[in-house]
C-alpha cells in the first residue's frame, strides 16, 4: 500500500510540474488476481522516444519490486498514458 500511495504521489507531482494537463484521470479496475491502474492525462505527452531518466526508472524499479509491470505511451491525439499491472493477494 505505503509503495503505491508514494508512485500515485509522484505521479501526481510529476503531472503538476511537467504536463502542463487541464484534466487527469486515475482509474482502478480488479481482473482475475491483478490490480490494473490506469492514468491518462491532456497534457503534452512524453518526448519521443520517451526518456527513461530517474523518474520513470524509479517508477518501474518500485513495479518490478511489487511483482507488477508498468508502461508508458502518449495519448491519443495528446497526454500521457500510463498502465500499472500489480498482482493481489
Amino acid at each position: 500500500k505505503v509503495e503505491l500511495e508514494q508512485l500515485l504521489q509522484e505521479w501526481m507531482v510529476n503531472m503538476k510540474k511537467h504536463s502542463q494537463a487541464t484534466v487527469v484521470s486515475v482509474s482502478f479496475e480488479r481482473t482475475g488476481k491483478d490490480l490494473q491502474i490506469f492514468y491518462t492525462d491532456n497534457g503534452i505527452g512524453f518526448p519521443e522516444p520517451i526518456p527513461y531518466g530517474h523518474g520513470l526508472k524509479n517508477t518501474g524499479n518500485r513495479m518490478e519490486k511489487l511483482g507488477g509491470t508498468i508502461n508508458f505511451a502518449n495519448g491519443s491525439p495528446k497526454g500521457a498514458r500510463i498502465h500499472l499491472t500489480l498482482p493481489t493477494v
